[in-house]
């Protein structure tokens, strides 16, 4: 019979409170008009051990980071069996996401000649490997996108 309200920016507390019995959790967003909207949160299954910090970060906060795309990634390969960054690529194209981003690869130390592929596999190869300067770096709307498209995979 009582109600109790917390407002948080926890991460903590998202995690303990989700999928926990008689617990509702809602986030609250205003947008450039002021309007203010709340959506009901409940426990996905990304993961086997969702939500991760990535996940309630982006969930909760709209803050796409580079741990939950490595996630995903990694995630998208478990369940196909796709083990190698080509098998993962040929995956996301019989999804039909096209190859629009160029990447050059360095084999033994020369570049090779740039060839398209997926946004998800371009973040994939820009986090992997930083010491590959040939290719520019990703932007912020670039990785939310790729988020949100692996997000819809899982």
């Amino acid at each position: 019979s009582n109600q109790i309200i917390c407002t948080t920016h926890s991460p903590y507390v998202y995690q303990d409170c989700v999928n926990k019995p008689n617990t509702e959790l809602t986030v609250c967003t205003k947008d450039q008009n002021d309007k203010i909207s709340f959506d009901s949160i409940t426990a996905s299954s990304l993961f086997p051990w969702s939500p991760s910090w990535g996940e309630i970060n982006f969930r909760a906060f709209g803050l796409p980071t580079v741990e939950l795309h490595n996630e995903l990634y990694g995630r998208i390969q478990d369940i196909n069996g796709t083990h190698t960054i080509a098998a993962t690529e040929a995956f996301f194209i019989s999804q039909g996401i096209q190859q629009s981003k160029p990447y050059v690869k360095i084999h033994q130390g020369t570049p090779q000649p740039p060839s398209n592929s997926t946004i998800m596999t371009y973040i994939r190869n820009k986090i992997h490997h930083p010491e590959n300067t040939l290719n520019p770096d990703f932007t912020d709307q670039e990785i939310y996108d790729s988020i949100e498209i692996m997000m819809g995979i899982v």
